[in-house]
């Protein structure tokens, strides 16, 4: 369940670095 946050979180970072 804890995995779902850091996948979560991950993305978000992956996102931001994309931008």
């Amino acid at each position: 369940m804890h995995n779902c946050m850091m996948i979560y979180k991950i993305t978000l970072v992956n996102v931001m670095l994309s931008q």
